[in-house]
């Protein structure tokens, strides 16, 4: 054997040794990295057969029993990580800096080019940053400050107060005049303008709502993403998104040909639209269209259900509303309204009030994120372009954290002297209600200070009781139905006049 041949056959040699142990590290460490994967997997469905995916956010909870706080699960083609609990959430959405700020391709968004118009269906983009800054901008423009807030949304709250007076003690469904005057406030800052209580266009808008909610939810209009091939076979799937965007389109060609003021958060992002960082991010009509579709449903959905479930709420735990009364008659003796300023003295109000966003987790699944690069959390190995599932739900019903989560506690926000804990008390920074890092919810501020300002409108103008004594209405929320938000069953309800 030649000499060429033994250093030939030497190299070979060495190469393959150091190809095997190459294998072998990353099989050891593919092993030790790799996400935990649920149990019962199928060929072709994956898991689809374990989930109702009207109640996926309960079976992922129940699942964190066995599997802990971190697994992946398989939806036909698709793979999914599930972050159940704060730390894991805390560590991808702040510790991880941008690697969990994309959106996921899903057909839903794919549809009309709302995954790129969105600000929250857009994966992390320039574009996306861009649209960020100029509506927190104009957000802070036409809505900062406590006068101006209040300003906005005293004329709604009075006009609350008086539809529920007109009710004169008959037992009402509080959701649909809850949800006027909270989408007036909106409206009066999106466009400059506001709609009569009951009309037309509150009628549509909230259709839009019911059906953007359904549509594009985390139930059963997941089918689309998971299946797009079943937009072939007429599924009623399809036919409600379709249902959903035509009526938004006429809806936005109404409001902008009559009701749009330049004055106003869309205003200003339209006078952006032909400068030239404007061109530059295309920002065209359909951009416009959904900055709007996304404020304007997110901004009322989320407030509107948050206030109703409060008022199901004291239906069963009626000290909590006396002792919300107390506080609000010593802040206003003399019958002045409650003001923001008002809140450093009533932190048993602002206690329920954060217990009712821990307690209901309305927005259980948040908005699907997805991995724009390679990514490590808790030694877990997460690929690029991963869709992840942000579980609010588990996050917020966590019995390590939560004792009794299922329990109404507004003592969990209190000190022992009865003051508000501090927000950088464990739980007020475990509240993920708003979501956290680079796609936290852009109205954040506005939202909290809103859901204050009417929740003590309402409890200063009346006493609320239950239509009947022994048929309260439910206020589990793992009975609530499944959308974009979580909805609670309607219910009838008295206001008595205090």
């Amino acid at each position: 054997m030649m000499v060429a041949d033994l250093i030939f056959i030497s190299v070979v040699f060495i190469f393959g040794l150091v190809n095997i142990y190459s294998k072998l590290i990353s099989a050891f460490h593919g092993k030790r990295n790799r996400v935990p994967r649920i149990k019962g997997r199928l060929p072709f469905i994956g898991h689809a057969h374990l989930l109702d995916m009207q109640k996926c956010h309960i079976k992922f909870e129940e699942w964190t029993k066995q599997y802990g706080p971190i697994f992946e699960v398989r939806l036909y083609d698709e793979t999914i990580v599930v972050l159940n609990d704060y730390k894991s959430v805390h560590d991808a959405l702040v510790k991880s800096d941008d690697a969990f700020a994309g959106r996921p391709k899903m057909y839903r968004t794919d549809v009309v080019d709302r995954s790129r118009n969105s600000i929250v269906w857009q994966t992390y983009t320039p574009k996306l940053v861009f649209l960020r800054k100029e509506v927190l901008k104009s957000l802070k423009a036409y809505g900062d400050g406590l006068d101006n807030l209040e300003q906005k949304c005293i004329p709604e709250m009075d006009r609350l107060v008086q539809r529920i007076r007109d009710k004169s003690v008959t037992a009402f469904d509080p959701a649909p005049i809850v949800h006027d005057a909270v989408s007036n406030v909106m409206m009066s800052f999106l466009l400059g303008c506001r709609f009569e209580h009951g009309s037309r266009e509150f009628c549509e808008l909230k259709k839009i709502g019911t059906l953007f909610n359904v549509a594009f939810g985390s139930g059963e209009g997941r089918s689309l993403d998971i299946l797009p091939w079943l937009r072939f076979w007429g599924c009623h799937q399809r036919k409600r998104l379709e249902h959903a965007l035509t009526s938004r389109d006429a809806f936005w060609e109404k409001i902008t040909a009559n009701y749009l003021r330049d004055e106003s958060v869309i205003g200003n992002i339209m006078r952006h639209q032909n400068s030239k960082l404007g061109t530059t991010m295309n920002l065209n009509d359909g951009t416009i269209k959904e900055v709007f579709t996304n404020l304007v449903l997110a901004g009322t959905d989320t407030t509107t259900t948050a206030i109703v479930c409060l008022l199901s709420l004291v239906l069963h735990y009626p000290k909590v509303q006396r002792r919300i009364q107390g506080e609000i008659d010593k802040c206003t003796e003399g019958g002045n309204p409650v003001t923001l300023a008002d809140r450093q003295n009533m932190p048993y109000t602002q206690a329920v009030i954060l217990e009712t966003l821990r307690y209901i987790a309305h927005v259980p699944l948040a908005v699907p994120h997805c991995t724009i690069r390679d990514v490590h959390i808790q030694d877990y190995f997460i690929p690029e372009n991963t869709t992840v599932y942000i579980n609010i739900w588990a996050a917020h019903h966590d019995p390590e954290v939560w004792p009794d989560p299922y329990s109404f506690k507004p003592e969990r926000f209190l000190e022992e002297d009865g003051s508000l804990v501090h927000p950088q008390h464990h739980n007020r920074k475990r509240l993920l209600v708003f979501g956290a890092g680079r796609r936290v919810c852009l109205g954040e501020v506005l939202a909290k200070n809103r859901l204050f300002l009417f929740v003590t409108s309402l409890f200063k103008n009346f006493t609320f009781q239950p239509e009947d004594h022994s048929q309260l209405p439910e206020v589990d929320p793992r009975k609530y139905e499944l959308g974009l938000v979580l909805h609670p069953q309607k219910f009838q309800i008295k206001a008595i006049p205090r």
